[in-house]
Parts: structure tokens; sequence; C-alpha cells
């Protein structure tokens, strides 16, 4: 009797088993998800097509899919919106496909991972199909960095202010021999106001020039600013060149290929930021410990301005296209993959490392269904069928962009901007400072000469002080007086004349 109970137990079991794999192969699911291609789309026909029924057809599931607009966060009270609120409080029985996290994974069972998958910014090719008028001007500009031009004014302004103090207050320059009637007018107008600086603009052209600074002052200041133009404008010559030989292409994208890293776009203050609401990425960025991606998610709340901000996966993807590439968005690798392979073509991704993670569908805690599931999964996984409709889905089987890409993506991500860089402050710093050596030593010497004038003038004061008042009043005793040295002259009349 016992070994005939120990059988009708062991029977009961086994039919128990059997009814569970039936439920998960035969019995109707609900399955939530978000829509957004390449997982779930809507045909012509209004039937939902994707990765996620094509890959629940492999799971020999009898399922209807429900669509939700969000995956889903944690409230304050502990309940979840969303996907995520559908699986644990609504009849939904599976849910995905969702990334892998450890909030989501407290609540509800994650299935044998799908695919792997990280953060990957999302970014418009810029446009050089065509230059404008602004952008053939603006290319003058490029052979320097802003700081070096700025340095080229101040250095001009400073240079033309010190030369007319020179030419005003030097005693052997133009204006002093002017008032001293050495000197014709215009002469003595040389190095005016007005003047000093058409002279430093015009050695600036490299034009010729008629007359220099006559002081010894004078002429070191002019020495050094000549120094100083030669390797200024040799060095924008020599960069100019290396500019456009380095091609057209490489200077329309130089700005963009800068950012190769979440690192670079968290540094940069030019193009905001925008990441899916209540999603994975966005719980990452807010969560995350780490400054350059804290200093990211502060940027996403400062890019939501309004209502009209994107609130789906369709919307964010066409805020990066009509955002003039000044707006990038950060989301799951294989959706920004499966973007840049679309037509219009004018979108290209960068992926980062720094949080690589799951992704799989969800079932509730405890769920019967996980242990079918699971093994179906991996089945697919180790025949190869998984990583099939993978590529199918998110890689070679949607490229429309063959030879339509303006730049590769992959290649895109590698730009080199070193071919081209702009010269900075530090690079012509040398030249800087014997412009700055020469006008303090000019004006020294200008000093020096001020105090040589100045003595000069002193001792001749003392020499004039020394000479006779009156040389006529001085008699020379020895000579004869002046009326016996005239002759009489006799006229016609008899009479003489003196």
């Amino acid at each position: 009797m016992e070994c005939i109970g120990y059988y009708y137990l062991g029977l009961l079991v086994l039919i128990g088993n059997n009814g569970v794999f039936s439920q998960a192969i035969g019995d109707h699911i609900y399955v939530a998800s978000v829509l957004g291609p390449p997982y779930l789309y809507e045909d012509n026909n209004g039937r939902f097509q994707g990765f996620v029924p094509e890959l629940l057809g492999y799971l020999q599931l009898n399922f209807t899919i429900t669509v939700n607009d969000q995956y889903g966060r944690k409230l304050d009270n502990g309940t979840w919106t969303g996907v995520m609120g559908e699986l644990i409080d609504g009849d939904v029985g599976m849910a995905g496909i969702l990334t892998t996290t450890a909030e989501r994974s407290e609540s509800v069972d994650f299935l044998y991972p799908v695919h792997t998958a990280t953060p990957a910014i999302l970014l418009k090719k810029p446009d050089i199909s065509k230059s404008t008028v602004y952008d053939r001007l603006i290319r003058l500009l490029h052979p320097f960095e802003l700081s070096v031009w700025l340095m080229s004014f101040l250095s001009l302004l400073v240079t033309g202010t010190v030369l007319y103090i020179i030419s005003h207050v030097n005693p052997y320059e133009w204006r002093r021999m002017y008032r001293d009637q050495e000197a014709i007018k215009r002469e003595g107008q040389s190095f005016n106001c007005m003047n000093s600086f058409w002279f430093v603009v015009s050695s600036l052209m490299w034009q010729g020039y008629t007359r220099t600074p006559r002081s010894i002052g004078g002429r070191i200041v002019v020495t050094a600013w000549w120094a100083f133009i030669v390797i200024l404008l040799l060095s924008y010559t020599a960069s100019l060149t290396n500019y456009l030989h380095s091609g057209r292409e490489i200077h329309a994208l130089n700005r963009y290929a800068k950012i190769k890293s979440f690192k670079d776009l968290a540094q940069n203050d030019w193009i905001n930021v925008g990441v899916l609401p209540n999603g994975a990425t966005e719980a990452s960025l807010r969560s995350s410990k780490i400054d350059m991606y804290r200093e990211l998610y502060d940027k996403v709340v400062k890019a939501r301005t309004n209502d009209t901000d994107p609130q789906t996966m369709d919307e964010l993807i066409r805020a990066v296209r009509e955002g003039s590439s000044n707006y990038a968005a950060i989301l799951e690798s294989h959706i920004a993959e499966y973007s840049t392979h679309r037509k219009p073509c004018d979108l290209y991704m960068i992926e980062d490392d720094f949080n690589l993670r799951t992704a799989s569908f969800a079932v509730k805690k405890g769920s019967p269904l996980r242990k079918h599931l699971d093994s179906r999964l991996m089945e697919l996984h180790d025949s190869g069928d998984l990583l099939r409709l993978e590529n199918l889905w998110f890689k070679a089987g949607i490229d429309e962009c063959g030879g339509e890409s303006i730049i590769d993506t992959e290649e895109y991500k590698h730009v080199d901007v070193t071919n081209f860089t702009p010269l900075d402050l530090g690079t012509i710093s040398a030249v800087l400072l014997i412009l700055v050596a020469g006008i303090l030593l000019g004006g020294f010497v200008t000093l020096i000469e001020l105090c040589i004038y100045k003595l000069a003038e002193t001792n001749e004061e003392d020499e004039e002080e020394l000479e006779p008042i009156n040389k006529s009043s001085q008699v020379d005793l020895n000579s004869e007086p002046r009326s016996s040295l005239i002759e009489p002259v006799v006229t016609r009349g008899g009479s003489t004349t003196v």
C-alpha cells in the first residue's frame, strides 16, 4: 500500500508539471510592450511587426500584445507606472523587452538575456553638402583660436598707444624737430595719434611706409612689432595652408567629431541632451555617483523646457533629426544603431561602455512561465537563431544607407581631428614675449633719452651764462681812431667831404 501511495503521488506531480508546461506553451498570455521600431511597430494593415512579436513566435506562445507609452518608473508610494505597472498589478503576464536594472529586479523576474546593450549617443550628421557665405568667411578665422585673435588685436592697440606716447614725449622725434623748426609740418605730424596707429596697421599688412621713428626708443618698439607680425603672419599662413589642405569635410565635422564619449558630451556647452522619460537610461544617470554622469543628467533636466519635449522613442529620435545638430539623445545602443541605418541616413551614434547591461522579457515574481521560457531562450541562443534575429532587425537586415550616408557610422566614431589643430596662445607665446620685451625696453630707453636731453639743455644754459653780454662795448686801446683812417674826398667846388 505504501508503494501504491508513492506511485499516485508521483503521478500527481507529473500531471502538475505537464500542466505548467501546457500552460506555458498553449495558454493565452498578454504581453505589454512599448511601441517603437525595431522592437514593435504597426504595418499598413494595423498588425504588429518587429523583433518582439517575431521572438515571441519562436517561444511558441499564444500571445496578445498590449501597447503602453512608457517603460515605467517606481513612484514614492512603491507602485509602478507604464509597462512595469501593467505587469505587476494588471492581467499582463509578460513584458518586454526591458533593460535589466536592480530596481526592476526587485519587483519582477527577468528571463534569460536576449541581448546586451550599452547607452549610446545619437547625433545628427552635419550638413556638408553645401557651404553658406558665412561658412566661407569664417574659414579665414580657423587657423587661430579665439584667444590668439584677441591677443593680436590687444597687441595692436598697445603697440600703437606706446608708439604715439614715445613720439609725443621723446625730444628726438619728428614732433620736437618741427617745434624747433628743424622739420616741416608734414614731418612733424608723422606720428600723431591717428598716424601712429596707421603705421602699426600698415606694418601688419606688410605695406611700405614713408617715415620711421627717429629716436632709439621708438625704433626698438617698432623693431619688436615687426618681429611680432613677421612670425604671426608666417604662422597664420602655414596654419591656413594646413587647414585648406586637410579638406572641407573635416572642417565641417571638427566640431562634432570632438564628441567621442559621454565625457565629451558632458563638457560641451553648445548641445542639448535628451533621454527617454522614465527609462532605464535616465534612472542610471540620475542615480550615478560619478560627476560626469551627474553633469549629463543636469543637462537633461535643463533641456526639458515645456510639455512638447520628447515623451516617446520616436519623438526623441525626431528631435535629434530636427535639432540642427545641437541636440543629442542618449538611448540604448540597439535602437541607436537601428536609427543610423534607416533613411534619410542623417544620424550617427557613439557607444560608451560605461554601463553594460542586459535586456530581456520580464514576468511576474514566481511565475511558472519563467523556467520554460528561460530554457527556450537558451536553445535559441545556442542554435544561433537569437543572433540571427538580432542582426535581421537591428543591423544588416534593415540597412538602407549603404552608400548614401555622408560618413559611415563606424568610421565617423573614429574621425581624427588632429590633422588640423588651430594655433593657440601657448604656441605663439614666444613672439608675444618678444613684443612685450621690446615695448618695455623702448619705454626705458625713451626715459634715458629724456634724461640725456634735459642734461644737455642744462649744460647749454650754463655755457650761455658765461659768455659776455655785449662784445661791441669793449674798446681796443691799441687801435687807431676810426676818424683817422678815413681819407678826405675832394669835390669840384674845392670843398671836401668826409
